[in-house]
């Protein structure tokens, strides 16, 4: 069975301004992808939006209702000097996470093995209270407390290969992993320093941590030796019964946010390792949520290269 593709019906509604790297022509050349044989014979799902409940289980109350609050009427707001705030923000940032728990609750259940959700705004950068980072709600926690509180699992793997940082993912991780005893969060990054936002620390590294820095300019041999020799073994221990990847794509050669150097059959080849794990470890689930990628073309080829892995059994 083909991973599921969800998509946010609401992506266009949030507005980032003229001349801004994430915008809605991201997941509108994703949705021109799903067209595309094979994905267009592939199941796609528009989800419904994440419920205060889902949210508030990993951002604060107060930054949820500020959030809520803070939302324009007309013109756009800066809420720092990456992360913009339309009319439409905060209901289209409800529907991405909520994807995410669609996605989530559709493994779960065994509708499918797999899911890829296309949606925006993007998560990893969002901390319990405040947006950053293109990032308004954490989309791929708000997904990992799902299958916790809601499913029973008991050990839930996020690995990001974004090229930068997933700091929110890392604090919520972290904490989670604090108040419960029950159920565990791994988190693995592999990210370029320094480089935005110049977290992910090696030296914290933990049980249930594994951060890699890899140098501003880093080439594919590097991003692969991170992978063999820390996170893949750090995630083999871990044997997490769920497995979700934030699934960045900036790090290729001709996107221009950062300096990484990896091709588009990079992430064909980490996508291919994170199967191989989750076969071994969680009956193959998968949940897999876009964060960056800001050079349409090469957004497309990657994403193709890693849906195409994703499908394999």
């Amino acid at each position: 069975m083909p991973p599921i593709l969800y998509k946010n019906r609401l992506s266009a509604d949030h507005d980032t301004g003229d001349n801004h790297p994430e915008h809605v022509a991201r997941v509108e050349t994703l949705q021109a992808l799903f067209g595309e044989a094979p994905f267009h014979k592939w199941a796609q799902k528009m989800a419904i939006p994440a419920t205060e409940e889902q949210i508030l289980r990993v951002h604060d109350e107060q930054y949820y209702y500020s959030l809520q609050n803070f939302t324009p009427n007309q013109e756009l707001i800066a809420i720092d000097g990456d992360t913009m705030l339309s009319k439409g923000s905060f209901d289209s940032a409800l529907h991405a996470a909520g994807s995410v728990v669609t996605a989530v609750d559709d493994i779960i259940k065994g509708q499918t093995q797999r899911a890829f959700c296309a949606i925006r705004p993007p998560g990893h950068h969002a901390e319990p209270g405040m947006a950053m980072g293109f990032c308004l709600f954490n989309n791929v926690m708000v997904g990992a407390l799902q299958a916790i509180k809601q499913h029973g699992c008991t050990k839930v793997a996020v690995i990001d290969f974004d090229v930068h940082h997933g700091n929110g993912s890392e604090t919520m991780g972290y904490k989670h992993n604090g108040e419960n005893e029950d159920s565990k969060i791994f988190y693995a990054s592999s990210h370029a320093y320094p480089l935005f936002p110049m977290t992910g620390d090696p030296r914290d590294n933990g049980p249930h941590l594994m951060n890699v820095r890899l140098e501003q300019d880093f080439a594919p041999e590097d991003f692969h030796l991170a992978y063999k020799q820390h996170i893949l073994p750090a995630l083999d221990e871990f044997a997490p019964d769920f497995l979700m990847i934030s699934a960045g794509f900036d790090a290729h050669v001709l996107d221009d946010i950062s300096q990484a150097r990896l091709e588009t059959e990079d992430f064909r080849c980490i996508t291919k390792e994170l199967v191989k794990m989750a076969n071994k470890h969680c009956d193959g689930r998968i949940c897999s949520v876009l964060e960056g990628g800001y050079d349409l073309n090469t957004l497309k080829d990657s994403t193709r290269a890693h849906l195409e892995e994703l499908a394999e059994e």
